[in-house]
């Protein structure tokens, strides 16, 4: 019995949400596609990469939540900390409501006071940031997620929340924040320079000074301490009336369809597998899905299949039959790889065998799939 759908996902903004793509295999220095801190591409960061353990320092304790890789940044209470910074995919639309969502986990190797830590920091900006690491980052964030670690010290902990978009915000940025100020951009320049070279700086910024003196009683000694390094995998962030059809990890109620037995020639839709958006990369929140077909085809050999990609009917035709071909062949090549041994064939059909009318954004999503469908029993 198989019971089971495919569902495509194009709707995430974020680019290489479970941080899965990297050039490299240097340890902390992995230079992770698209993210970057707000400086350079350095990061805390664990793969499949075959790195000597010593070079994690205590790391390679941590597992992700899904696939083999994922990213962090250390954070205080009292001090200049890191972030995590990405471009989205598009810019948000003004006006429109956006949930954004992911997994958190508390580092095993680093974790003072960390029954202090509150919750984790969202922001959405024009900007694009570059300043030195670690930094204080003056900025008021649109989503202040609550965090506790204090059940969960060895667990991924769900994130989630909404906002309403102002508009043309380009890019998303994770951390704890500092609140404006009108010496912010004074504050950042100081905070990147040497001690000696920040006593210098304040003798020529007599006002600063002034100000230094009341923002450090005001906002970073009234914090509790805490120092911690967090882990983040299988970020998301869509318009919200996308992540009510069940993406972006909403935590959305579904009834399970009756069981049906395969019948050979009809085409099955599978649902709950994902892409990166216009790619054929294969998310890692489609495995278990993916995993489930796997135990169906081990179990009956000798069934052959036929994995077949279809799309709605924007953009070029024949562009849309290629992405459909790719998805198709993604799904069969992640199959084979958990030893399916299965005749398994893939084809690309684009737009040409639509289910639903692509006059509105529901049927074309409808159209938006990958079906299966057994060739022979």
């Amino acid at each position: 019995m198989i019971c089971m759908g495919f569902s495509v996902q194009a709707q995430n903004l974020i680019p290489n949400p479970g941080f899965e793509e990297h050039a490299n295999c240097l340890g902390l220095n992995t230079n992770v596609k698209e993210w970057k801190m707000a400086l350079g591409n350095y990061y805390h960061y664990l793969s499949d990469c075959p790195v000597p353990k010593s070079q994690y320092g205590g790391e390679e304790k941590n597992k992700p939540h899904a696939g083999t890789g994922f990213a962090g940044i250390c954070l205080y209470g009292r001090e200049a900390g890191e972030y995590l910074m990405v471009k989205l995919t598009h810019p948000l639309t003004a006006n429109t409501e956006y949930y954004f969502s992911g997994y958190v986990l508390l580092a095993d190797e680093k974790r003072n006071d960390y029954k202090n830590f509150k919750r984790i920091e969202v922001g959405f900006t024009e900007k694009d940031y570059s300043v030195a690491v670690p930094c204080y980052i003056f900025f008021d964030p649109q989503m202040l997620i609550p965090v506790s670690f204090d059940k969960q010290e060895k667990e991924w902990v769900f994130l989630s929340g909404k906002f309403t978009a102002t508009g043309n915000e380009t890019n998303i940025i994770i951390g704890n924040f500092l609140p404006s100020t009108p010496i912010a951009d004074e504050l950042t320049e100081y905070m990147s320079l040497s001690q000696s070279e920040r006593e210098s700086y304040l003798r020529k910024h007599k006002k600063l000074a002034d100000a230094m003196n009341q923002f450090n009683s005001d906002v970073i000694q009234e914090s509790k301490p805490y120092s911690i390094r967090c882990y983040f995998d299988d970020l998301c962030l869509m318009q919200s009336s996308d992540s009510t059809k069940g993406y972006c990890n909403y935590p959305v109620t579904k009834i399970a369809p009756p069981e049906i037995k395969p019948e050979v020639n009809k085409a099955i839709v599978l649902e709950n597998i994902f892409f990166e958006t216009a790619k054929s990369t294969l998310l890692p929140s489609s495995y278990p899905s993916l995993d489930k077909f796997v135990e169906w085809l081990i179990k009956n050999p000798s069934a052959e299949i036929l994995i077949s990609g279809h799309t709605d009917n924007k953009g070029n035709e024949a562009d849309n039959k290629k992405l459909s071909f790719d998805r198709a062949k993604s799904v069969k090549d992640y199959l084979v790889s958990k030893n399916a041994m299965n005749k398994i064939e893939a084809n690309g059909f684009g737009s040409t065998k639509p289910i639903a009318p692509n006059e509105s954004e529901d049927g074309r999503s409808k159209n938006r799939r990958v079906e299966f469908t057994i060739t022979k029993q």
